[in-house]
C-alpha cells in the first residue's frame, strides 16, 4: 500500500517522473517528522497559491496515510478547523506543516 500511495503521490505531483533532488529530498525526510511535514506542505500546493485547497489536502492525506498508518481519515472541513490557526478560514503551507507535525505518529530522529 505505501507503494502505490507514493506511486501515485509522484505521479501526480510530478507528471511521473521524480528529479534527482527530489528523490533525495525525500529520502532525507522519511525519519524526520518536521523536515517530510514541510516537504509534502510545499508540495500538496499544487497551484503554489500557498492554500491548501480540498483537493490538494485529499491528495496529500492519502500519501500521509501511507507514510503514517496511524493517521486517522479527517475532513477537508475538520482540517481547516484545527490546522487554521490564525482564523483566516484557509490553511496555509506553515499551518499544514504544522498539521502533520501534530498528527503524525512518527517520532523525531
Amino acid at each position: 500500500m505505501q507503494v502505490q500511495a507514493y506511486q501515485a503521490y509522484w505521479a501526480e505531483k510530478c507528471d511521473g517522473k521524480l528529479g534527482l533532488q527530489d528523490f533525495i529530498d525525500s529520502a532525507v525526510s522519511i525519519c524526520k517528522t518536521s523536515t517530510y511535514a514541510r516537504d509534502y506542505a510545499i508540495k500538496a500546493d499544487k497551484n503554489q497559491d500557498g492554500v491548501i485547497s480540498a483537493a490538494e489536502f485529499a491528495s496529500l492525506l492519502e500519501l500521509l496515510k501511507a507514510h503514517d498508518p496511524n493517521l486517522k481519515d479527517k475532513s477537508f472541513e475538520d482540517f481547516v478547523a484545527e490546522a487554521d490557526t490564525n482564523n483566516d478560514g484557509q490553511v496555509d503551507i506553515d499551518e499544514m506543516t504544522e498539521w502533520i507535525e501534530k498528527n503524525s505518529g512518527k517520532s523525531e530522529q
